[in-house]
């Protein structure tokens, strides 16, 4: 039986044949006798615009989404209410949805500097715009997970109420 991967038989390998060492592979050819494959592919660009308008609102997004993420934080960080009343919890969690929706990872300033990125990955401008980003956005995470962390502790007794009443019905699966 052919094996198209062995040939005719496994003792036609090109390593049998050579006392175990395969050759050295042919030269690269460049130009239009190279396979299209190798060929340089044109520069990719993307419209940036639908996700920051003007390079200079960057700075004032990047400020709206550590404002946004501190006013949740602030909000709730100290309260423990919405760990006891459905109703308190039905507004914490909607909350949370909000910021999980636009600011979580960088919110669209993360984004856009990450895809900037992707699109010149030897910018040192870019690289640092990513790194101050990444390092905003793991402060934020940081200071934001006791929030999940809280929930997850609430006693098995509280979860069947919430998970009972109607208005916390959507956020079932988180809970």
């Amino acid at each position: 039986m052919r094996n198209p991967y062995l040939g005719e038989r496994a003792g036609d390998l090109r390593v049998a044949q050579t006392g175990g060492h395969l050759p050295d592979p042919p030269p690269l050819r460049t130009g239009s006798s190279a396979p299209k494959i190798m060929q340089k592919h044109p520069e990719t660009s993307w419209d940036l615009t639908t996700i920051i308008p003007k390079e200079a609102s960057l700075e004032k997004e990047k400020q709206k989404v550590f404002s946004k993420s501190y006013e949740f934080i602030n909000k709730w960080k100290g309260r423990e209410d919405y760990l006891k009343s459905p109703d308190t919890l039905k507004e914490a969690l909607s909350d949370y949805e909000g910021w999980l929706a636009f600011y979580a990872g960088g919110g669209n300033p993360g984004y856009y500097i990450g895809l900037k990125h992707s699109l010149d990955q030897r910018n040192s401008k870019i690289k640092a715009a990513l790194a101050k980003i990444e390092e905003q956005t793991v402060k934020i995470e940081n200071d934001i997970q006791f929030f999940e962390y809280r929930l997850s502790k609430v006693p098995p007794k509280q979860q069947k109420i919430f998970l009972k009443y109607p208005t916390l019905k959507r956020y079932n699966h988180f809970l």
